[in-house]
C-alpha cells in the first residue's frame, strides 16, 4: 500500500477518505484495548433491532476509557470487596445450587420445581417455572427474525451441526487471534479499513450492524458463530470474488434456504405429519422447519468459495489467493471442486474419476462423459457418504439417504479458547444460561422475603432479570472452569471431599482456631481468585464454580464431549496436512573429514493449489534439522526456536537483539510481505500496512495504476508456497569444525506446522486479547496448546504446532539416498488425542498415560520449553499482560 503525500493528494482521495472513514474521532480505536469501548458497544442483542442496547450507551458527561486501561473490570466502590464471602460451614456459594445428588444438566426436570413461592403472587403475576424461565432464551433462538442461529439447525441436523460446531468456519470470528488482528489493522488505519477483514469472518455481525470491535462475548449468538449455517444456505446469488461482500438473505426460521439438491426431499417429510411431526408453519406440538429448500447449483461449485477465499485489497493487493491458484489447476482441468476435497469422504483428496462413479470405469458405458457430466446424470458419487440429511421428530426419525458431505472444513487453524466457548454447543450454553436464570430467580426471591416476608413476589420480573443476566455473563461464566486443574473429575471432587472432611474435623477439634487449610479452593491465592472474578466479565457473583461439586461434574461431563471432538478434528488436521504436504528423497552429497552435506525434498502432493494457501503469509511450515553424534550430542540445528518460540528468521526478537544468531539454513513456506520504505528498498513488515507520514494514517487510493506491475507499488508479497505436484529442496552444510565427537552421526527432520508466527502474536497484542487472555498464554497455546494437567510445564500442553513428518537417518559411509515418501496408512493414522477425555489422576505420568500420547517435542527435540518462565537473560521479550 502506497501512501500518497499530502502535497499530491486528490479531491478524489479526499472524496473517497469521507465516505471510507466512517468512524468517528470519538470511537478511533486508538487507545487501544479490547473491551475499553464496553460502554459504547453493542452488547449481544437478544430482540431484532439493529441497534445498540441502552444499558451500553454512553451516558452524558461520562468519560472514556484511559489509553493505559486493563481488560479487567474496574474497581469496586470503596469498601467492596473483589472477594466473594465466604459462606457459612456447609453453605454454598451458590445460592441455587441442588443437593449433593440432584444433577444441574439441562435435561433434568426436577429444577421445574426448584424455587417453589413461599408468598401469594399479586393479580395477573401467576408464577412459572424456572425451566420456563430457562426457555425463554431458548425460544428466542427459534423466533429469530432475521439470522437464525446454528443452534436451531441443530434440532433436524445434528451430524451436520457437530460436525460445523469444531470447523474452521466456526473458529472464524471466535478467533481470538483474528479478533485482535482485525483491531490492529482498524488501529494502524484509524478505522479506514473497515469491515474489510471481518466481512468474511463474520457476515451475520457485519449485516447487524455490529461494531467492528467488541469481545465475541458481548455479540449476537449468531454473530459468534461466524461462518454460520445462514451464511451459505441463505445465499440467493453467485456475487463472484468479492472478497466476502455477500448478502445474507433475512428471514426467520420458516424461510427459505439454499442447497444443492432442492426441496423434494423436505416435502416428503412435511406430507408425513404422522411420522415426522414437523411443520413449516408454527404448529403447536409440531417442529418448525424452513418452508422450503431451493436448489440453488452455484453452492456446489467452486466460485461460491471463492467469494471469500479470493481477497484483493481495494489498491489491488492480492492478499489470499487460493481460488486463484485453483481455478489455475490440474484438479479444475479434470472438473473437480474445492468440495470434493473439502467436504469429501476422506479429507483433503478427491477420489479418482471411475472409483466414484464405476459407470465410467475402461469400457463401461459412460467411459467417455466428463466428470460434471457424471455429476449430472444422478449416478451415486461415492466421493461423498451417502446418509440422511435430516434427523426430525420426537424419535429422530431419518429422512431419505443422499449425498451427505462433511462440514468439519479442517485446516491449519486450531482453537485456543476454552472448550467451554468452542467447540460451538447447545448443551454447554442451556447448561450456563439454566444455571444463571434459575439462580437469579432464587437470590431475588431471598432478598424481597428478607426485606418484607409479607410482600409478593414477581416471579416473572425475576425471571426476565434472570434472562437479561443469562444473555451478559452465561458465556463468560465457562472462563472461571478451570478444567486443567481436574475440576469436575472424580479423582479432584473425592480429594477435594476428602479434604473439607478435614478441615471440618479440625475446625471442630480446635474449637475454630488454627485450623489447617488444605481445601483446594482456599488454597487458590487472592490474585488468582482476582483473575476468576475479572474472567466473569463484571459479573455480580463469578464464584458459581467454587463450591458447587455437582455443577463441576456436570459440566466436566460436558466437556468430555467437547475434547471428543476437539480430537477429531486434530485427526482430521493431521490428515489433511500429511495429504498435501510431504517429505520426499534425502540425499547425502558430502559426508567426509571436510564436513557434511544433505538436502531434503519438501513435495506439495496435491494439484489443486498451492501449499500453504489462503493467508499464506501467517502460516509458519518449517523444517526442524538436528544433526548430533553417536553420544547425542547436538552439533548442529536449524528450524529450532528463540525462547519466545519464534524461529530464528528476521522477525525473532531475539535475532534483532543480537542474542542470538540469524538461521541462514532456514526453509520455511511462510510468504513475507515486503513494503517499500521511506527512502527506497524494501523490508519485511509483519502487518503489511506502510509507515505513513501523516499524523493521521488512512488507506488512501493509489496514485498510480498497478495494472502494469500487477500490484500497487508500496507493498507486495513474496510467495514462498509450493505450487501443485513440485517440490523445493532444503539445502544444509555442516562444517568439519562443527562436526565432534564419535560417528555415525544422526539427522532428525521434521516438518512442523503452525498457524501463525510468536512475533505475530506479539505485534498485534498491544489492543488486547479477548476471553482474558494475556499475549503470553496466546503465544504458549499457538505454540504449545492448551495445559490439560495441573503441571505448569509447557511440556505437559497439548495441541498447537502439530508435526506434519518426523524422520530420521543415520550416515554411514554407503549412504546416498533414502526415500521419505510416506504411505497411505502413515497419512491416515491417527495422532495422540490433544485433549483427555478421561479423568487424570495427580502429575504428568497418569495425565499422558490417559492420552496415550509421549511428551510433546514438537520444534524441541531436548524437550524442553519453547516458551520458558525465565529465558537466558531471565526476561522473556512477550509481554505478560495485554
Amino acid at each position: 500500500m502506497k501512501f500518497a503525500p499530502r502535497s499530491v493528494i486528490t479531491i478524489t482521495a479526499l472524496v473517497t477518505f469521507s465516505i471510507i472513514c466512517r468512524v468517528e474521532a470519538s470511537e478511533r480505536i486508538s487507545a487501544g484495548k479490547l473491551g475499553q469501548l464496553s460502554d459504547r458497544v453493542l452488547l449481544a442483542q437478544f430482540d431484532n433491532k439493529k441497534t445498540a442496547d441502552p444499558e451500553t450507551k454512553p451516558t452524558p458527561g461520562k468519560a472514556t476509557a484511559d489509553e493505559d486501561e486493563t481488560l479487567l473490570p474496574t474497581e469496586p466502590d470503596e469498601g467492596e470487596s473483589l472477594l466473594p464471602t465466604e459462606p457459612d460451614e456447609g453453605e454454598s456459594l451458590l445460592p441455587t445450587e441442588p443437593d449433593e445428588g440432584e444433577s444441574l444438566l439441562p435435561a433434568n426436570p426436577a429444577l421445574s420445581n426448584q424455587h417453589k413461592a413461599t408468598n401469594k403472587p399479586s393479580p395477573g403475576n401467576e408464577p412459572s417455572s424456572a425451566a420456563s424461565a430457562h426457555t425463554t432464551y431458548l425460544k428466542w433462538l427459534a423466533e429469530e427474525k432475521a439470522f437464525p442461529t446454528a443452534v436451531t439447525c441443530a434440532n433436524c441436523h445434528p451430524d451436520h451441526f457437530e460436525e460445523w460446531s469444531v470447523s474452521a468456519h466456526a473458529y472464524a470470528q471466535m478467533s481470538p487471534i483474528f479478533n485482535t488482528m482485525h483491531a490492529t489493522v482498524l488501529k494502524l488505519t484509524s478505522g479506514t479499513n473497515g469491515d474489510f477483514c471481518i466481512r468474511c469472518h463474520n457476515q451475520v455481525g457485519m449485516q447487524r450492524e455490529e461494531e467492528l470491535f467488541v469481545s465475541n462475548l458481548k455479540r449476537h449468538p449468531a454473530s459468534i458463530e461466524g461462518i454460520t449455517c445462514v451464511v451459505c444456505h441463505r445465499v440467493d446469488r453467485n456475487y463472484g470474488k468479492v472478497s466476502g461482500r455477500t448478502a445474507i438473505v433475512e428471514g426467520d426460521l420458516l424461510g427459505k434456504v439454499y442447497g444443492p439438491k432442492g426441496g423434494e426431499i423436505l416435502k416428503q417429510a412435511l406430507s408425513d405429519v404422522d411420522k415426522y411431526k414437523i411443520q413449516n408453519k408454527n404448529v403447536n406440538g409440531r417442529r418448525p422447519v424452513h418452508a422450503d429448500a431451493v436448489k440453488f447449483d452455484p453452492i456446489s461449485t467452486s466460485g461460491f468459495c471463492g467469494s471469500c477465499h479470493d481477497v484483493n485489497l481495494l489498491n489491488g493487493f492480492r492478499l489470499e489467493e487460493a481460488f486463484s491458484q485453483f481455478k489455475n489447476s490440474a484438479s479444475n482441468k479434470r472438473g473437480e471442486t474445492c468440495q470434493d476435497c473439502h467436504m469429501g469422504e476422506i479429507p483433503g483428496i478427491a477420489k479418482p474419476r471411475h472409483v466414484r462413479f464405476p459407470s465410467a470405469k475402461k469400457g463401461a458405458k459412460n467411459e467417455h462423459l466428463s466428470l460434471a457430466e457424471l455429476k449430472a446424470t444422478g449416478e451415486v458419487d461415492r466421493n461423498y457418504r451417502q446418509e440422511p440429511a435430516a434427523r426430525v421428530g420426537e424419535e429422530r426419525e431419518p429422512t431419505q439417504i443422499r449425498k451427505r458431505t462433511n462440514h468439519m472444513f479442517a485446516g491449519p487453524d486450531y482453537s485456543i479458547v476454552h472448550p467451554g466457548l468452542f467447540p460451538h454447543s447447545k448443551e454447554l450454553k442451556d447448561f450456563t444460561y439454566q444455571s444463571r436464570i434459575s439462580r437469579t430467580i432464587s437470590a431475588i426471591e431471598k432478598d424481597v422475603a428478607a426485606r418484607d416476608p409479607n410482600a409478593s413476589f414477581d416471579r416473572q420480573t425475576a425471571e426476565k432479570k434472570g434472562v437479561e443476566l443469562a444473555k451478559k455473563y452465561a458465556l463468560a461464566d465457562w472462563l472461571s472452569f478451570r478444567w486443567e486443574e481436574g475440576w469436575g473429575t472424580d479423582a479432584f471432587e473425592n480429594a477435594e471431599k476428602i479434604r473439607v472432611q478435614e478441615d471440618r474435623k479440625s475446625s471442630s477439634a480446635t474449637g475454630g482456631r488454627h485450623a489447617p487449610v488444605t481445601s483446594y479452593f482456599a488454597k487458590l491465592p487472592e490474585q488468582e481468585l482476582k483473575e476468576v472474578i475479572a474472567a466473569g466479565w463484571h459479573d455480580p457473583n463469578p464464584s458459581k464454580w467454587r463450591k458447587g461439586a455437582r455443577a463441576r461434574k456436570d459440566a466436566r461431563t460436558l466437556l468430555d464431549k467437547q475434547f471428543l471432538l476437539l480430537n477429531r478434528i486434530n485427526v482430521e488436521r493431521h490428515q489433511i496436512w500429511r495429504r498435501g504436504l510431504q517429505l520426499g528423497d534425502f540425499i547425502v552429497t558430502k559426508n567426509n573429514d571436510r564436513g557434511l552435506a544433505f538436502k531434503v525434498q519438501v513435495i506439495n502432493a496435491t494439484d489443486g493449489h498451492g501449499v500453504p494457501t489462503g493467508f499464506d503469509a501467517e502460516r509458519l511450515i518449517f523444517l526442524q534439522v538436528t544433526v548430533t553424534n553417536s553420544n547425542g550430542d547436538i552439533l548442529f540445528q536449524s528450524g529450532d526456536r528463540d525462547p519466545n518460540g519464534d524461529v530464528r528468521d528476521l522477525h525473532s526478537s531475539y535475532v534483532h537483539a543480537g542474542k542470538l544468531p540469524i538461521d541462514k539454513h532456514l526453509f520455511n513456506l511462510q510468504s513475507k510481505f515486503l513494503t517499500r520504505a521511506n527512502r527506497g528498498g524494501e523490508q519485511e513488515q509483519i502487518v503489511p500496512v506502510n509507515h505513513s507520514p501523516d499524523p493521521l494514517p488512512y488507506i488512501r487510493p493509489d496514485t498510480r495504476a498497478g495494472i502494469l506491475i500487477g500490484r500497487p507499488s508500496g507493498a507486495r508479497k513474496q510467495a514462498r508456497l509450493i505450487p501443485p505436484k513440485l517440490h523445493r529442496w532444503a539445502s544444509y552444510e555442516v562444517s568439519d569444525k562443527e562436526l565432534s565427537g564419535s560417528t555415525p552421526h544422526k539427522i532428525e527432520v521434521k516438518l512442523i506446522a503452525q498457524m501463525v508466527p510468536v512475533n505475530l502474536v506479539k505485534l498485534i497484542g498491544g489492543v488486547g486479547y479477548d476471553y482474558n487472555l494475556s499475549t503470553l498464554e496466546v503465544a504458549k497455546r499457538v505454540v504449545w496448546g492448551h495445559r490439560v494437567s495441573p503441571s505448569k510445564k509447557d511440556t505437559a500442553r497439548r495441541g498447537g504446532a502439530l508435526t506434519i513428518w518426523s524422520r530420521s537417518v543415520t550416515l554411514d559411509e554407503d549412504l546416498g539416498k533414502v526415500n521419505w515418501l510416506p504411505t497411505e496408512a502413515e497419512i491416515m493414522a491417527s495422532p495422540p488425542d490433544p485433549f483427555p477425555v478421561q479423568p487424570t489422576e495427580n502429575g504428568d505420568e497418569n495425565e499422558a498415560a490417559n492420552n496415550k500420547a509421549p511428551p510433546i517435542q514438537d520444534g524441541n527435540p531436548q524437550g524442553e520449553s519453547l516458551l520458558p518462565e525465565t529465558p537466558d537473560d531471565g526476561e522473556s521479550l512477550l509481554p505478560e499482560g495485554n
